[in-house]
C-alpha cells in the first residue's frame, strides 16, 4: 500500500489510504512524505469478524466518515478480512466499486480453521483447513466480486490453485505480479562470483526448510559461505545445525537490518536465495538469484530443492510450487543449480535480472493495478451476510491471538 501510495502521490492520484492508527504503515507512510488529508487512520477495532455487530457499525461510520463527499468511490481490499469489511460499508455507499487483491495463496481460507485445527498446528502435527461451510463462503465471495467487477491474483499459479482447488474464477488479464523494483532508481552492479550466498527473509515455519537445504548444500561444498540476513525462530535453526552437525564457520547470521542498509550487504554476495519478494530485492542488482520454496506443511524436505533460477518460473511466481504441485512448476537440485551458475555466472545474471524487470517493475505493474481497478463496477452485495465468530471462538481469539 506504501510503494502504490507514492506512486499516486506522484502521479497526481487522489487516495484514501486507511489503516489501524499507531501501526507501521503510518509511520512508512508519514516517512514518504504522502499527503495528510489522504491519510485514514482507524481508531475502531478493525477485526471484522470477532467484533459486535455494534462494533461493526461503529467501523464502518468511522470509514464512511473519511468517504462522506466523494463523488467517486472506488474500494480495493488487500486480505479477506478487509473485504469482509468492505462488503458490508458497499451497503450503506451503494455507488462505491469493489475489487480485491489476492496478495497469499491462503487468502480465500481465512477463518476456514477450526480450533482443532488451530490447536494441531500450534502442537506442530499438520495445518488443516476443514470449516468447509466457510470455504464455500469464501469462494462464492471471490466469485461474486470477481464475476460482477475485479479480484487480481498475484501469479498464474495462484489464478490456477485457485481455480482448481476451490472454483474462484480469475478472469484472463487479471493476474498481476507483485510490483517490487523501481528500475529508474536502481544501480545495476556487475557482480563477481566469490561463492558467497545470500539469503534474505524472516525465519519462519513455512520458509525454515528451504533455509535448512541450502546450509545442507554449502556444508558440503568447497569454498562457498551461506549469509543469513533475517530473524525469527532461530532458535529452531540452532537445534537443527547442532543436531545435523553442520559447520556454523561456513553460516554468518546477520540477524534484522534496516532496509537502507541492505543493498550493501547484499552487493558483497555471488549469488541470491530467497522466497517472496526477497528475490527481487536481491536479482535487481543483476545477482543470479535462486528461488527458494514455501513448505506448506512446514515439514522439511527430503531433498535439497529450489524452484530454480529466477528466470525460468510462471509468472508471479515467488516460491509457491508446492502450494499447488497440479500446476506443473518445476523444481530443480540446489547443487545443480548453483553449478550451473558456475559454468554461465554473466549469463544467469542476465537472465534474472531481464525477468525481473520484464515482470516485477514497480511502475508497470501499478500502472496494471489502476487500470483494472479503474473498470471496477458496483457489487450488489445486500443478499452477503458477512459471518460473525461464535463466543469460544472470540475468547480464544482475544487470549491466544
Amino acid at each position: 500500500m506504501v510503494r502504490w501510495a507514492s506512486f499516486m502521490e506522484a502521479n497526481g492520484l487522489d487516495c484514501r489510504l486507511f489503516f489501524k492508527k499507531g501501526s507501521y504503515v503510518e509511520r512508512d507512510l508519514e516517512g514518504h512524505g504522502i499527503d495528510k488529508s489522504k491519510l485514514c487512520p482507524i481508531e475502531s477495532d478493525i477485526d471484522y469478524y470477532y467484533i459486535s455487530k455494534q462494533k461493526r457499525e461503529k467501523l464502518l461510520k468511522e470509514i464512511d466518515g473519511y468517504l462522506k463527499g466523494l463523488s467517486s468511490v472506488q474500494l480495493v481490499s488487500f486480505c479477506s478480512r478487509e473485504l469482509y469489511t468492505l462488503v458490508d460499508y458497499c451497503k450503506i455507499n451503494r455507488s462505491a466499486t469493489l475489487a480485491h487483491m489476492i496478495l497469499h495463496n491462503q487468502d480465500n481460507l481465512y477463518l476456514c480453521q477450526s480450533l482443532f485445527d488451530k490447536i494441531k498446528v500450534k502442537m506442530g502435527v499438520s495445518r488443516d483447513f476443514s470449516r468447509k461451510s466457510m470455504i464455500k463462503f469464501n469462494a462464492d465471495l471471490f466469485n461474486l466480486v470477481s464475476d460482477k467487477s475485479v479480484v487480481i491474483s498475484q501469479s498464474e499459479l495462484q489464478a490456477a490453485l485457485l481455480k482448481g482447488r476451490f472454483g474462484i474464477r480469475i478472469k484472463d488479464g487479471h493476474v498481476v505480479a507483485l510490483p517490487v523494483c523501481d528500475f529508474s532508481k536502481i544501480e545495476r552492479i556487475k557482480p563477481e562470483n566469490n561463492h558467497r550466498v545470500i539469503w534474505i527473509g524472516r525465519i519462519c515455519d513455512t520458509k525454515i526448510p528451504s533455509l535448512c537445504a541450502m546450509m545442507r548444500v554449502i556444508n558440503k561444498l568447497d569454498g562457498y559461505r551461506l549469509t543469513i540476513v533475517g530473524d525469527g525462530d532461530m532458535d529452531v535453526i540452532d537445534k537443527y545445525i547442532n543436531d545435523n552437525s553442520l559447520d556454523r564457520s561456513k553460516l554468518d547470521f546477520v540477524g534484522e537490518v534496516q532496509y537502507a542498509q541492505l543493498a550493501d550487504i547484499i552487493k558483497g554476495h555471488a549469488v541470491g536465495y530467497a522466497i517472496g519478494t526477497s528475490i527481487m530485492e536481491i536479482g535487481k542488482y543483476g545477482i543470479p538469484t535462486i528461488m527458494a520454496l514455501y513448505a506448506p506443511d512446514c515439514k522439511q524436505f527430503k531433498t535439497n530443492v529450489c524452484g530454480g533460477l529466477y528466470s525460468n518460473v510462471s509468472l508471479g511466481n515467488i516460491g509457491d510450487n508446492f502450494f499447488y504441485p497440479e500446476f506443473g512448476e518445476n523444481e530443480e537440485d540446489i547443487e545443480d543449480v548453483l553449478k550451473y551458475i558456475e559454468e554461465n555466472y554473466e549469463k544467469a545474471g542476465d537472465d534474472c535480472y531481464n525477468y525481473i524487470k520484464e515482470t516485477c517493475d514497480l511502475n508497470a505493474n501499478l500502472a496494471k493495478y489502476m487500470n483494472l481497478i479503474q473498470g471496477s463496477q458496483v457489487v450488489d452485495t445486500t443478499s452477503v451476510v458477512v459471518p460473525e465468530a461464535s463466543l469460544i471462538r472470540k475468547i480464544a481469539y482475544r487470549l491466544f491471538a
